[in-house]
């Protein structure tokens, strides 16, 4: 689905899995499949508006990652450091 370069077209790919995954029986699918059938519309969002936070969510990553590490450190200062860096890196 992800690689249709139109709505339309991820429209009519998403349509299909789910029905695949709705008719498979297997409880996963089927809950996955009702829930984004719920979702469709934002799902679709991207053909029409093409742009995603996962810049953003890879520096929430990284920030967490610093502060689980952060544990020992002997001032704030050194932590803050790290986290401007973190930020301003790519």
């Amino acid at each position: 689905m992800y690689q249709s370069r139109t709505y339309r077209e991820a429209s009519a790919r998403l349509g299909l899995w789910l029905d695949a995954a709705k008719s498979s029986g297997l409880p996963p699918f089927v809950r996955v499949a009702s829930t984004v059938q719920r979702w469709r519309e934002e799902v679709l969002n991207y053909w029409r508006f093409p742009f995603t936070n996962a810049l953003v969510e890879g520096k929430h990553n990284r920030v967490k990652v610093v502060k689980r590490r952060a544990y020992g450190y002997r001032n704030e200062q050194v932590f803050l450091l790290r986290f401007l860096y973190l930020i301003h890196s790519d």
